[in-house]
């Protein structure tokens, strides 16, 4: 309800809603992208990832690590994703519980299968565990560092705009649709 208020005081006032301009882009040169295409069936589509060398009105080119540059047309785009983040302290928290988890089942089966045991057999398959566990934590932290973890957002669509502009006797509205 509040944005509904906003929004017509903003058309009466004359306030620009959304700004248009024909040189926005949907995504800029420079920016890492994961560009989904369609094919003949869902599962029979492409996904190109890279770093985008150029774009024009009918198509972009992405600078991809096993392919070169690929040029994808606009009209083939079925998803288009923009990376916001690349960390590396995320793939060191993900190697560190898989290491932790592989660890701590590893040293439990060898804590289990020790014949006869050194104190009881739950103590055993215990300190089998922590031991383990605690090593195979620091070693896939370690690991992790090399892999980093990408956060992807949805590019926003430009092909769509609204523009509200003062005119003589009130206001005027334009709306902008690109294919």
């Amino acid at each position: 309800m509040r944005s509904r208020i906003v929004g017509s005081v903003a058309l009466a006032v004359g306030i620009v809603v959304v700004p248009a301009s024909a040189d926005e882009r949907v995504v800029a040169a420079g920016a890492y992208v994961r560009v989904a295409q369609p094919g003949t069936s869902a599962r029979e589509g492409r996904e190109v990832e890279g770093r985008v060398a150029s774009v024009d009105d009918d198509r972009m080119v992405v600078r991809t690590r096993d392919e070169g540059d690929v040029t994808v047309r606009w009209t083939d785009v079925r998803t288009l994703e923009v990376a916001t983040r690349r960390s590396r302290g995320c793939g060191a928290l993900r190697g560190a519980g898989l290491g932790l988890l592989i660890g701590a089942g590893l040293g439990a089966a060898m804590g289990a299968s020790q014949d006869p045991p050194s104190w009881s057999r739950s103590a055993d398959v215990t300190l089998g565990a922590a031991s383990f566990g605690f090593f195979g934590l620091g070693l896939g932290a370690i690991s992790g560092l090399s892999v980093p973890c990408t956060t992807w957002q949805a590019a926003e669509d430009r092909r769509i705009t609204l523009h509200a502009e003062p005119v003589r006797g009130g206001v005027g509205a334009r709306v902008s649709l690109r294919f």
